[in-house]
């Protein structure tokens, strides 16, 4: 009877182990205020780091169509499980955009999200960023104000092609994500032959900025994987199983 009920209490560790591990997280703070090309690797058609107070260093983007672009900022060795970054919300028409996306290296469709006019954005581009592709789907804020800082996070799953963006409003003190279900799918992933290879590609990221908005910025960049917890939790079980011989 021991044995039993400690295998389902390592059972219940392992069902309950949903951690992700970040390869990669930026925020911006060890940089200089002024303009970003050039400093620590990132290069642009502009861009700035501002201060929000306190030392607390974000990209500002201004109006315009620009490019803020980190090459190799990372490496993959695994399945890439989620990126997000939190995005200051604006109001605005319709291409007043701020968006996030990853870059690669070949030409597979890449993740692209954020603020399209207000709306949240997902869409997928090919060849690094250079062709947009033509799915896009879009979804209303539920109660975000301009100059609100809102996470934004999608996460993949690989086995099914699919993603999911969710979101939780920094300025309101939300700390659990909400997923939005018109965001969500194969989210134009349904023609990649070899999903959990294509979530390893990704070395690069850009920053896109279409039209004027003064507010609209971006901070705590991250990218994560699963991290490999449960293999220790099964080794853990099986130790203490033979510990009750």
């Amino acid at each position: 009877m021991k044995k039993l009920v400690l295998l389902f209490v390592v059972i219940g560790l392992i069902g309950s182990t949903q951690a992700a591990l970040d390869v990669f997280n930026y925020d911006f703070d060890h940089l200089t205020v002024g303009a970003i090309n050039g400093q620590d690797g990132w290069t642009t058609t502009s861009g700035n780091v501002i201060d929000l107070g306190g030392g607390d260093l974000a990209l500002q983007v201004p109006a315009g169509t620009s490019y803020t672009q980190l090459v190799n900022a990372f490496v993959l060795t695994e399945e890439m499980d989620a990126v997000q970054a939190d995005f200051r919300y604006f109001t605005g028409a319709n291409n007043v955009t701020m968006r996030l996306y990853l870059a690669g290296t070949d030409s597979k469709k890449t993740p692209f999200f954020g603020f399209n006019g207000g709306q949240l954005e997902v869409r997928t581009v090919k060849n690094n960023g250079t062709v947009f592709d033509s799915v896009v789907q879009e979804a209303a804020p539920v109660t975000f104000d301009s100059g609100d800082w809102v996470t934004l996070r999608m996460t993949f799953d690989g086995d099914n092609k699919t993603a999911t963006v969710s979101y939780k409003n920094l300025t309101d003190g939300e700390t659990e994500f909400t997923d939005i279900a018109a965001l969500s799918g194969n989210l134009g992933f349904t023609d990649i032959t070899d999903m959990s290879a294509y979530l390893k590609v990704f070395t690069s990221l850009t920053v896109r900025c279409d039209g004027g908005n003064s507010i609209r910025a971006i901070d705590n960049i991250a990218v994560s994987v699963p991290e490999p917890a449960t293999m220790v939790l099964l080794g853990l079980g099986s130790m203490l199983l033979r510990r009750r011989k």
